[in-house]
């Protein structure tokens, strides 16, 4: 069982650290809680409706 597979399923950060031998939960953080595709889909869709948004017209440089 993988410490991402215990990030991902909600097991508390201080839990996971001691599982992963680490005296530090800052370690445990940045090595095992990274982002999943699915975790980066609401901002990509938020991201998407800010990025349609119409911006004034700039003049074309030539």
């Amino acid at each position: 069982m993988s410490g991402s597979y215990l990030a991902d399923n909600r097991v508390p950060d201080h839990l996971l650290a001691r599982w992963a031998g680490h005296t530090n939960v800052q370690i445990t953080k940045q090595w095992y809680l990274k982002p999943d595709v699915e975790d980066l889909l609401p901002a990509a869709d938020t991201w998407g409706g800010l990025a349609s948004v119409s911006t004034p017209d700039l003049p074309q440089r030539v």
